[in-house]
């Protein structure tokens, strides 16, 4: 019994240790800059892309042009829109951005850029479910600060994911790399993957190649089962949150919002006909969009079967997967954006 009663008070003293460790660990790297203890080191990693996004475009000069969206916008590059059309554009956009994130990022871009002119929005329909921010946004009050009171509580998350922000695989893991990167910075051997425009060399998009393009539409199809397979209608919470930001561009007459309705690729549409046609889902979102049209709002529409009037085929020139499209159809896109340019 002696034995057994060491063993355990051994055993409850490590394993209090081992918590106390990768406390200490976590709170000081905050890899995802969502712990905001006093103690965190002052580097900023590139693993939480809102927020690094976020502190970028706060140091950026003179911005006229900002990108937002998912990773339906990727293909909209700052230096190809600097380049092509003389502005000097920021990519604001994230991986499966929700309404509320995007709404924060032009909040945050209309109060610290004085020079932007226009807004590229890539609108997706995903976006249109039950709005919702990651933890990585919902507990960093520097971004929270940007979202009303009321917007913040329609996108209140469950408690209990708070956990694994200190004690997940994941978070430990991160918190290793963050510390490796915060050495190599302090020797200055680190490179950021993202530039000081907002771009990256990191690629929100994944299985692009090693694949013949209908077989990349048929699987980016069945990834979004869950999302469009369960979507029934258009979220009203998320409409609320579409109809502020559009309050929000009337009150900046001299900037430009350009919605862009993204396209499904005819293959990744056809997976979901039955669906649309049944819940009218798809032709409700475009009406939405299209319906926020006003002097400084201009509705951009690449929905199907639209596009195809444009001259867009449905072929690898145009098309990456079923959502994701290359930058010859991003051009086309451009060329309605910048119609004198």
């Amino acid at each position: 019994m002696t034995k057994y009663k060491k063993f355990l008070t051994h055993f409850t003293f490590a394993f209090i240790l081992v918590i106390i460790v990768i406390f200490g660990l976590v709170s000081a790297m905050d890899p995802f800059r969502n712990l905001n203890f006093p103690w965190r080191i002052d580097f900023v990693s590139d693993r939480n892309p809102p927020y690094k996004r976020f502190k970028l475009l706060n140091d950026a000069e003179g911005v006229t042009d900002l990108v937002i969206g998912s990773s339906t916008s990727e293909v909209f590059v700052p230096q190809v829109l600097n380049d092509r059309f003389g502005v000097k554009a920021f990519a604001s956009n994230s991986g499966g951005a929700s309404l509320p994130l995007r709404l924060l990022m032009i909040q945050h871009a209309l109060a610290v850029q004085p020079s932007l002119k226009r807004i590229i929005y890539v609108a997706d329909l995903f976006e249109f479910s039950k709005p919702k921010v990651d933890n990585t946004v919902y507990y960093q009050p520097e971004m929270m600060k940007y979202l009303d009171g009321d917007i913040a509580m329609l996108s209140k998350l469950d408690w209990t994911l708070r956990f694994n922000d200190y004690f997940s695989s994941l978070v430990i893991d991160r918190s290793i790399r963050t510390a490796k990167d915060y050495l190599a910075f302090n020797k200055g051997t680190y490179g950021s993957a993202y530039h000081a425009d907002g771009s990256t060399t990191q690629s929100m998009i994944g299985g692009r190649s090693g694949d013949v393009l209908e077989n990349r539409v048929k699987s980016s199809a069945l990834g979004m089962q869950s999302v469009y397979g369960e979507m029934k209608d258009l979220d009203p919470d998320s409409v609320l949150i579409f109809k502020r930001l559009e309050h929000l561009i009337a009150e900046h007459p001299n900037v430009e919002l350009h919605l862009i309705i993204a396209p499904f690729h005819e293959l990744f549409y056809e997976h979901y006909k039955t669906d649309f046609e049944k819940t009218r889902l798809y032709s409700k979102w475009v009406k939405m969009i299209q319906s926020v049209q006003a002097k400084n709002i201009l509705v951009h529409d690449f929905s199907y079967p639209q596009y195809l009037k444009a001259g867009i085929d449905l072929n690898d020139r145009f098309w990456q997967d079923g959502t994701h499209f290359t930058s010859e159809l991003m051009l086309k896109m451009a060329e309605q954006i910048y119609p004198s340019r």
